[in-house]
């Protein structure tokens, strides 16, 4: 990856971390154990690292965050699954942010989406780094 790659971290609930590497490898990710607890997950454009539990943890960088932050919550509400997507910047500043939440339950403090980008461009919060 080169040095103009954003940061990218989710909070993922209701699946294990096999569970999810296994969703990324059927929309065509490559995955591999990568520690005792770890896994990566690669495309073209990206490095991610699944780790943690209940939530899992899904974070690493991408040349095209846009793009990958898209796939990844493309995954999340294909399997209905509670979630939170962020996207860094080089100077560690929250730029953009996806929630989801599953069919019937509250979707209280979560901000839709602007137009066509996959995240609202307008943070409420610090992530998990700050």
């Amino acid at each position: 990856m080169n040095a103009q790659c954003s940061n990218i971290y989710a909070s993922v609930y209701g699946r294990s971390r096999e569970e999810i590497a296994a969703s990324l490898r059927a929309v065509g990710w490559t995955t591999r154990k990568a520690g005792r607890e770890e896994i990566e997950a690669r495309d073209s454009i990206s490095e991610l690292w699944i780790d943690a539990q209940d939530p899992v943890l899904v974070h690493g960088v991408s040349e095209e965050p846009v793009a990958t932050v898209r796939r990844l919550v493309g995954v999340f509400r294909g399997e209905h699954l509670r979630f939170t997507v962020e996207i860094y910047d080089q100077s560690d500043q929250l730029v953009a942010e996806e929630r989801g939440e599953p069919a019937g339950t509250s979707n209280a403090g979560s901000r839709p989406s602007s137009d066509d980008s996959p995240a609202s461009e307008t943070p409420s919060a610090p992530g998990p780094r700050g």
